[in-house]
């Protein structure tokens, strides 16, 4: 008798004590056909999150950012479909450190390797990167947290080889995967870049 009174009241209880599960949102897929070929060295191409770009109140820019981005065919790009907010906070190391954290926990939750955010203000863009794994600041190639690629967002099409250069040597350094076609691809980028100088 007991034992079936504890049986009635202990599912009650553990309902009551029972959180809410937060769940993560989806990242939407803009990719369409950047796959690795199966025995190919490595993970497969690099998962690229891109947030909405803060100012881009109808996600235009963010999403010919992603079509330039996806151009590359080096990668599987993302949209997080949500602004990085960073903190409020006056000291910039503190509120770029902030976004660092948070954009690292956007990364594990979708199973990203590089995280891309920033602003779209008037005409001007201004991109910051965050990585899965990160690595010394010190090293050569490494983009830091305060490291941005700024450019005229009217030239997005135009600056497309930089852009995807720029995401291409930002994800490099700490990409697991398949370095031989990041490699490749970051050629072919940096080509494109110098017809363009």
């Amino acid at each position: 008798m007991l034992r079936s009174l504890l049986g009635l009241i202990a599912p009650k209880l553990a309902r009551r004590t029972r959180r809410p599960v937060r769940r993560e949102r989806q990242a939407e897929r803009v990719s369409s056909g950047n796959f690795a070929p199966s025995g190919a060295e490595g993970s497969a191409a690099p998962q690229v999150l891109l947030a909405n770009l803060t100012g881009d109140r109808d996600g235009t820019v963010t999403t010919a950012l992603a079509g330039v981005i996806d151009r590359a065919d080096a990668m599987e790009v993302y949209r997080a479909n949500r602004e990085m907010k960073p903190s409020k906070d006056t000291n910039v190391v503190r509120r770029l450190i902030a976004a660092a954290d948070e954009g690292r926990e956007w990364l594990a939750a979708q199973q990203a390797d590089i995280l891309i955010w920033g602003e779209s203000e008037g005409d001007a863009m201004r991109l910051r990167f965050v990585v899965a794994k990160p690595v010394a600041d010190n090293l050569p190639g490494v983009f830091g947290l305060g490291d941005t690629l700024e450019f005229p967002a009217a030239m997005l099409e135009s600056l497309e080889s930089v852009v995807q250069a720029t995401v291409l040597a930002a994800v490099g350094p700490s990409f697991d995967g398949m370095k031989s076609r990041l490699a490749e691809a970051l050629g072919q980028a940096m080509q494109g870049a110098r017809e363009l100088a």
